[in-house]
């Protein structure tokens, strides 16, 4: 039986923390609030067993520390990447009460992915479609491919084009459940 409270000081204690945080009414308030913008998607959370499960895959494949969650949200992911993988967390977050929330998880720039000037110092950039549009969310995608370094990892899911298509490395595909998602490698 797992304790209610792992070791506060402890990776796993922090880890669990923010599980249980991102389980629970705070989170759920903070993730689904007003969104004016209907080209917005509302923070989506990512199933965590899954997001650990492609990120014990990248990991293995990791050439460097740096990860970058774009469309952040609360910084959960952050959080896990920091304590479970000892990766350093950076995210990017349009909502600013998630960054605010996710500002103690790691280094967050508040504001629009598609405005990110330079995607090509991340090691890991993890993507779970942050916009609604398609071709917001295509020209996103585009941009991140084009502007990562050989070497980077592209990971998450539902994408609207396929980093394969360009030649990217399979680090991890579809899980065959037709939900587009997986991490791929720039050769």
């Amino acid at each position: 039986m797992i304790p209610d409270t792992i070791g506060k000081g402890t990776k796993a204690g922090s880890v669990q923390q923010q599980i249980r945080w991102a389980q629970g009414e705070d989170a759920r308030l903070l993730m689904h609030g007003d969104r004016q913008d209907p080209t917005y998607l509302p923070y989506m959370p990512y199933q965590l067993a899954d997001f650990t499960a492609v990120m014990f895959e990248c990991v293995a494949e990791l050439n460097g520390p740096k990860y970058l969650d774009v469309g952040c949200g609360t910084g959960t992911k952050m959080t896990i990447a920091r304590e479970l993988f000892g990766l350093m967390p950076y995210g990017i977050e349009r909502d600013q009460a998630m960054a605010k929330n996710a500002k103690h998880r790691g280094t967050v720039m508040q504001g629009d992915a598609l405005d990110f000037p330079d995607y090509r110092v991340f090691d890991l950039i993890w993507l779970y479609r942050p916009f609604r549009d398609p071709d917001k969310e295509s020209s996103l995608e585009g941009k991140i491919m084009a502007q990562a370094k050989s070497g980077a990892i592209l990971a998450g899911g539902a994408w609207e084009i396929c980093p394969q298509a360009v030649g990217w490395n399979t680090i991890v595909d579809d899980w065959g459940d037709g939900m587009r998602r997986g991490a791929w490698q720039k050769p």
